[in-house]
């Protein structure tokens, strides 16, 4: 999809405010529901993903087998709501020497697994809004000893709440986020008091 455009700063593949934001993207909801609707903490459009099985209630990212993302930025980041029921997403990506591999991060583990093509690794969540950000050159890097190549897809499972995914070509301060990609975006900061 993105493989032969320029890739640089910040590119989103979903964003839940705007039209068309669930183009390119498939989704499952068996025994559950991935709609959108508004969030009362953040006053937004998000996405939610709910179901009695993660593993049956997803969106996925392009929306069929035979599509890649073709993303070559190595930061992903993940604007979400813990709903606080099981929850994880999975990261197809390729190193240097065309091999795939598979990063899952889970909210009900608490160990770290690996083979010779998967991980698996926990996910701790803050109730409420979180910034989920993966280094995927560093993560492939230390799981596999490889050189991250390119990201082929993105799958988000139940159950959260979904405001942005985006990749970035670096880690990103949020003074130099755009307002777009704030977790509350517009919000002015508190004034402390003193007496």
């Amino acid at each position: 999809m993105y493989r032969n455009k320029f890739q640089s700063g910040f590119l989103p593949i979903y964003h839940s405010v705007g039209w068309k934001t669930m183009e390119n993207w498939r989704i499952v909801a068996q025994n559950g529901h991935v709609k959108r609707l508004v969030d009362e903490d953040i006053k937004s459009y998000v996405c939610e993903i709910r179901g009695c099985n993660a593993v049956t209630t997803y969106m996925s990212c392009p929306d069929t087998q035979n599509k890649s993302l073709g993303i070559t930025l190595p930061h992903l980041t993940i604007i979400l709501k813990n709903l606080e029921s099981p929850f994880y997403f999975e990261v197809e990506v390729r190193d240097e020497d065309g091999t795939k591999h598979r990063l899952k991060a889970c909210s009900f583990n608490t160990k770290s697994n690996s083979g010779q093509f998967n991980c698996t690794m926990p996910l701790q969540l803050q109730n409420g809004w979180n910034r989920v950000h993966l280094d995927l050159q560093d993560f492939l890097n230390k799981g596999f000893s490889k050189i991250y190549r390119e990201t082929l897809r993105v799958t988000l499972h139940a159950s959260c709440r979904v405001r942005c995914v985006y990749f970035t070509d670096r880690q990103y301060t949020e003074d130099q986020t755009p307002e777009i990609y704030k977790l509350f975006p517009n919000q002015k900061p508190q004034n402390s008091k003193t007496n």
